[in-house]
């Protein structure tokens, strides 16, 4: 479904529950299968029931608001749109290169900064945040009574380049 939700019932943005209400309403005595056969009707009908639903919901509506059509889903996660939002919804800018064969590939580019990729800090420490907070700690140290928050050692930084084939499906190098 591509339309906005408040347009399909025909209502403002700031709409209260009972003007939603009162609109749906409306729209569905006029569009009802029983009353007005035929599939666009039907098919409009349906538009009005989810909108219904979603606006009539506070719960729905609000993660609509914040995530729009994405949030329709069946297996919507807002914690990981959410997360997806903070860390991973810059894109790189720069084009593709137009050479053949295996394309050189530097990891630090794309996890570390630079002009394409994640950039604004340190990889290791968004991905030790998420994976901390799935196992119900607070943040990177994992918290928790009576344990002590890891120390961090010293960045090792290393240029690797590999072919995109080997990144897309993963490798694994000695660094020596």
């Amino acid at each position: 479904m591509a339309k906005d939700l408040y347009s399909v019932l025909g209502v403002a943005r700031d709409a209260d529950e009972d003007a939603i209400k009162k609109a749906f309403r409306k729209l569905a005595m006029k569009y009802h299968p029983d009353k007005n056969p035929g599939k666009a009707n039907e098919q409009k009908f349906k538009e009005i029931n989810q909108a219904h639903e979603v606006l009539s919901n506070k719960e729905k509506r609000a993660l609509y608001d914040e995530f729009g059509e994405e949030s329709l889903s069946q297996n919507f996660d807002p914690e990981r749109a959410r997360l997806i939002k903070q860390y991973g919804g810059r894109r790189a800018a720069r084009g593709a290169g137009g050479g053949g064969g295996h394309a050189g590939f530097d990891v630090q580019e794309i996890f570390g900064g630079g002009q394409g990729g994640f950039g604004g800090g340190d990889f290791g420490d968004i991905l030790g945040d998420i994976f901390s907070r799935a196992r119900g700690g607070g943040g990177v140290s994992g918290g928790g009574p009576g344990v002590s928050p890891r120390r961090r050692g010293p960045d090792v930084e290393s240029a690797v380049t590999i072919d995109f084939a080997a990144a897309v499906q993963g490798t694994t190098l000695a660094l020596t």
